[in-house]
Formats: structure tokens, sequence, C-alpha cells
């Protein structure tokens, strides 16, 4: 229905501006520290979308999860 269209445009809204973000900080990253920064970076990231991906599905159910691979 329109509403869970709404919901679900908002989430990948948020997700397209987080992947933004992640990807301005480690380009930061990488004129700024070493590969071990990175790595930390890195598993802290992985960490926050597996959180979200749960989220997603809970929120909305498995579409949402789908969708969301689908751009990786």
């Amino acid at each position: 229905d329109l509403e869970d269209c709404k919901v679900m445009l908002d989430l990948l809204e948020k997700w397209v501006l987080r992947e933004m973000l992640d990807l301005w900080a480690v380009l930061e990253d990488l004129g700024n520290q070493d590969y071990e920064g990175l790595q930390e970076k890195g598993d802290f990231l992985e960490k926050m979308e597996k959180k979200e991906r749960w989220a997603y599905q809970e929120l909305l159910g498995p579409l949402v999860v789908k969708v969301e691979w689908a751009f990786r």
C-alpha cells in the first residue's frame, strides 16, 4: 500500500545517505590513517549494517532486506 511504499522510500533514502557518509569517511581515512585504522572502521560499519538489516526486517519484513541487498 502507499504508506508502506513511503516508509520503504524513507528507509532507502536514509540508507543511501549513510552509504555516502561512510564512503566520505573512508576516503578521508585513506589520507589520514594507516590500514589498521581503516580495518577497525570497516568492522564497525559492518556491525552497524547488520543491526540495520535486522531492524529493517522487523519493521517491514524480508522484502526490505532483499531490496536493500539488491543495491550491494
